[in-house]
């Protein structure tokens, strides 16, 4: 894990998830990504924003459509009969510096890695969701792909022999998420960590 103080209860969401899905699939692919609201002040922030995001995204996810193709609102609405479903979980982490207007959303977005391979479709519809709750045309620069670095995605295969390095991998990119820098200018008791709800087994 990273050197810096972590929130426990961020660590822990996010360990359910993870135990959840490496447990109900073979594959899973992490991604990451960042969310930042225009700096022209044009929008007015709604602590409800990033909640209808996470939904949007786990709604677009289950439906799993083909993305739309180049200058087009909407995809054919036309799936694969034999196609995995995505079984999307979404985690969100708000932060707010102090000299900083708005907040700022770190994500994860955990997938069926039999479904989804790589990080373009999950990117791709996060600038979708986050244009629709914003109720802007463009969201250039307002989500941030995480691939600087490092990939943004990781790809934890169960039946491979790095299953348990792919796992502290997905832990460490995961440990940015509940560092305790970005929080201490947020209120006590706002929400700093949602998304995605565990399903129940039947």
């Amino acid at each position: 894990m990273e050197n810096h103080p972590v929130e426990e209860p961020i660590q822990s969401f996010y360990e359910k998830h993870l135990q959840d899905m490496t447990n109900r699939h073979s594959k899973v692919l992490q991604i990451r990504y960042d969310l930042r609201y225009p700096t022209d002040g044009n929008i007015e922030y709604d602590s409800k924003q990033i909640r209808d995001f996470s939904e949007y995204m786990k709604r677009d996810l289950e439906r799993n459509y083909p993305l739309p193709k180049d200058n087009r609102k909407r995809s054919s609405g036309k799936t694969g009969l034999d196609q995995h479903q995505v079984d999307p979980r979404m985690i969100w982490v708000k932060e707010q510096h102090s000299n900083s207007t708005y907040p700022h959303f770190h994500c994860l977005a955990l997938v069926d890695g039999n479904s989804k391979k790589t990080s373009y479709d999950i990117h791709k519809r996060a600038e979708r969701q986050w244009k629709n709750v914003l109720g802007v045309k463009q969201v250039d620069g307002l989500v941030d792909y995480c691939d600087g670095e490092k990939p943004s995605s990781i790809m934890i295969d169960r039946n491979k022999k790095d299953y348990p390095n792919k796992l502290q991998e997905a832990r460490q990119q995961a440990s940015y998420l509940s560092k305790k820098h970005g929080k201490e200018n947020l209120p006590k008791r706002f929400w700093k960590v949602g998304g995605s709800r565990i399903p129940r087994e039947d």
